[in-house]
């Protein structure tokens, strides 16, 4: 299903068109054509002889055959870069996910059914980076001094009533606009243990991957596993022993900087400041209820 439930436009499909070809890598076999063709057109250039091919083929000078030959892998290299013209600046791949996130939390609001509801406070969005969605390819563009634009994106959404949290997660498939593996979870506010984030190391089964995603990520995975040195998460916890765990962002990569966090206006900084109004909200929401006076309402959070 796509965003809204709605089919796709045709600016839509467009749009997914573009968004595939900035996810596409530059095929470096391109660049070893034309060096190669460089090369061949300049041997081809030195005959100086001037003749025809078809007298070259009769006495068996194959040097200005080389031009030619040059000329074809110039023009098979310009043939496989074409399709990669016309690709979205990172400016406009952030409007486009500021705009997706929108809309799932419109969505978020129907799928926990909180068309009644009064909501106490602004909501809080958590989005990251995640390896094994069944159906979705994993693909990412990193750029120097930007940061690592990825797909699918993993988007944990927090809607505040007077007395529970409504959680809505799903993963955006942004190369082809669909919403997958959603689910919705209520927690009443004295249920909740503790708000907390934690930086670990994860590991991913290759096998959890996509052929196009263990393509990708073929650097990082060793012994059959994909290999995440720090991956930094939110985790909610409740009394119930159920938990909300989001990962907000991952290093693939220290040597090459290859930091995944989410793009547009969801950047970390702006999680961790909504993960703090969320500790201080919960703290206000659960002092009523503590009867002793000794105890401490704020633990765990």
């Amino acid at each position: 299903m796509t965003l809204d439930g709605l089919e796709a436009s045709p600016a839509t499909k467009r749009e997914l068109r573009a968004i595939k070809k900035y996810f596409t890598p530059f095929p470096r076999s391109v660049w070893l054509m034309w060096l190669t063709a460089a090369i061949l057109i300049a041997i081809g250039i030195s005959d100086t002889e001037g003749t025809s091919i078809e007298s070259d083929l009769e006495n068996g000078n194959y040097i200005g055959l080389a031009g030619v030959a040059g000329g074809f892998l110039l023009v098979v290299g310009l043939l496989r870069v074409l399709p990669m013209i016309g690709r979205p600046g990172g400016t406009q791949m952030d409007r486009w996910l500021d705009r997706d996130l929108a809309r799932l939390g419109r969505r978020a609001v129907t799928k926990c059914g909180l068309g009644t509801e009064t909501l106490t406070s602004e909501p809080v969005l958590l989005a990251g980076p995640v390896f094994d969605v069944a159906g979705a390819d994993f693909a990412f563009r990193a750029l120097r001094r930007d940061i690592t634009r990825f797909t699918p994106v993993a988007v944990t959404i927090l809607n505040f009533t007077e007395h529970e949290i409504f959680a809505y997660q799903g993963a955006l498939d942004r190369l082809t606009g669909n919403v997958l593996e959603e689910t919705t979870d209520e927690y009443f506010y004295r249920d909740v243990v503790s708000v907390s984030t934690r930086t670990e190391s994860q590991v991913v089964d290759k096998h959890a991957l996509t052929r196009a995603g263990r393509r990708r990520l073929r650097a990082q995975i060793r012994a059959g596993r994909l290999q995440i040195p720090r991956a930094e998460e939110f985790i909610l916890t409740t009394s119930g022993g159920t938990s909300i765990s989001v990962t907000i962002e991952v290093v693939l990569d220290k040597l090459n900087d290859l930091v995944m966090g989410p793009g547009g206006l969801v950047q970390v900084s702006t999680a961790d400041r909504a993960i703090a109004a969320m500790r201080k909200m919960l703290r206000e929401k659960k002092m009523p209820e503590t009867s002793n006076p000794a105890s401490d309402p704020t633990e765990g959070l």
